[in-house]
């Protein structure tokens, strides 16, 4: 608030820059947001707890995975949706675990949207 009072922009990007290193949030690292659809709410979290499983791999720590937990929007169109985020510094390699987990299961690949680095998380 400070900054935007003196209308500081520089100290405001810088300031915000080392916050979001700190706290390992974008640009610092990749986010990708992963939302899963279901008919049952309870379905969703365990599809959505699927991919979070096959994406914690023993050993690898190029990422983390967060959730999987109700999306903010739980249901949508009648279908109730739960999410989850994988965060780290390698995007390229977390996109192709994903895409190849969700290849995997083709049924449940149809009710899945990925979106790297989301502009809202929504």
């Amino acid at each position: 608030m400070r900054h935007a009072c003196r209308q500081d922009y520089v100290a405001f990007y810088e300031d915000e820059l080392k916050f979001r290193k700190a706290m390992r949030y974008p640009p610092a690292v990749a986010l990708i947001n992963v939302v899963v659809k279901a008919r049952t709410r309870q379905g969703a979290v365990e599809d959505a707890g699927t991919i979070a499983e096959a994406m914690r791999l023993p050993g690898l720590d190029a990422w983390k995975v967060l959730g999987p937990a109700p999306a903010p929007l739980g249901r949508l169109k009648g279908e109730h949706r739960a999410q989850l985020f994988i965060k780290g510094t390698h995007r390229t390699a977390m996109r192709k675990a994903l895409l190849t987990v969700l290849d995997g299961r083709p049924e449940l690949k149809r009710r899945t949207i990925v979106d790297v680095d989301p502009m809202s998380v929504l």
